[in-house]
């Protein structure tokens, strides 16, 4: 076993609470000036992409936007880290281009009422284990401090990042501390591989070349979704007899409440199934996968729903992120099939190996 040189990160999400409504004012005012931010800097790299049909980069961008009010009033620290968003989306745009597998659509504005996260790389731990948010003296004096606690579990050194992201028009936030964490990667043998099948009642059918087989069971998946869908929908009823148009608060709750226990369960399925190419040293994982899988599916409306419901491609993104991590080859393997009945016939698998 050696440990790792590459640097690695985790991150530890949580809904932020804050003390006082000033605070949550305060903070709902500077996600609008990291909106406008955005949108300042936007502005100049796509003009300049209009005109010459090149890229402005984030030190020259920077250079113009330094001046701007929002830029003043927000803070350099996270106003720089909004002009970094900026740079990401347009050399995600550039990427696609270079692809040419489908059409790239250029960064757009965001909603003239609307938000954008916060990103601070640097903040001041304090004796009590809370810390201020980093703003402008000028910010201060008009809004007040925002004062968040630390969590207990985390060392300040260790944070590379925090980052504060508005949910549903800034009804309330969520707060991501960004920590380096050390790695100890173990002898694993690309020979060996997990091979994982993915559906509805059985979440995913796992066997291994050593003769292990074992399934995550979806039902909990199914069971949280229906109760979300007929909730909602009783919701929306009542919304519609109001003649509300937005997203009320008890949806948002419940909407909040659905997600959470989505991304528990997915980040538990996925620590088991890496746990277990780490104890039989399988160096590799094969997912069956077929590209547009969920647009394309025709398994009838009822089916349809559970089916697109069940965030697949979340849990990918979550393993891939880990097999990385622990040097685990991740491939999708294109399934050649896609019917009804390879989706929902019953797990032959079991926990016996």
């Amino acid at each position: 076993m050696t440990i790792s040189k590459e640097k690695h990160f985790g991150v530890q999400k949580q809904v932020l609470k804050l003390k006082l409504k000033q605070e949550y004012l305060a903070l709902r005012k500077l996600c609008h000036l990291s909106k406008n931010m955005y949108n300042v800097g936007l502005y100049s790299v796509r003009q300049h992409f209009f005109k010459t049909k090149e890229y402005l980069n984030y030190h020259q961008n920077y250079h113009l936007c330094k001046q701007n009010e929002n830029y003043q009033l927000m803070g350099s620290a996270a106003a720089q880290q909004t002009l970094k968003k900026v740079e990401e989306n347009f050399k995600s745009f550039f990427g696609l281009q270079k692809m040419k597998e489908r059409k790239a659509n250029i960064p757009r504005y965001i909603a003239k009422d609307g938000f954008f996260e916060l990103s601070y790389p640097q903040f001041k731990l304090q004796e009590d284990g809370t810390f201020n948010i980093p703003t402008s003296p000028t910010f201060k004096k008009e809004f007040g401090m925002i004062n968040i606690q630390f969590p207990i579990n985390l060392h300040a050194e260790n944070i590379n990042e925090i980052r504060i992201i508005p949910k549903y028009n800034a009804h309330y936030f969520e707060i991501e501390y960004v920590y380096e964490i050390e790695v100890k990667k173990r002898r694993l043998s690309e020979n060996e591989a997990l091979s994982i099948d993915l559906g509805i009642d059985n979440f995913a059918a796992c066997i291994d070349t050593l003769g292990n087989a074992f399934i995550i069971d979806g039902k909990r998946i199914k069971s949280v979704n229906r109760w979300y869908n007929k909730e909602n929908a009783r919701l929306d009823s009542i919304k519609n007899k109001q003649k509300v148009t937005q997203l009320t608060s008890r949806q948002i709750r419940i909407l909040q409440k659905r997600n959470h226990i989505l991304h528990d369960y997915l980040n538990k399925t996925v620590s088991h199934m890496i746990q277990h190419c780490l104890e039989h040293g399988i160096g590799k994982i094969v997912v069956g996968h077929n590209e547009g899988w969920k647009n394309k599916s025709n398994m009838g409306k009822r089916a349809n729903q559970r089916f697109v419901q069940i965030p697949h491609s979340l849990w990918m993104k979550k393993m891939e992120s880990m097999c990385e991590r622990y040097g685990i080859v991740f491939m999708k393997q294109e399934e050649s099939y896609t019917s009804k009945a390879s989706l929902s016939a019953p797990c032959i698998y079991s926990n016996e190996s």
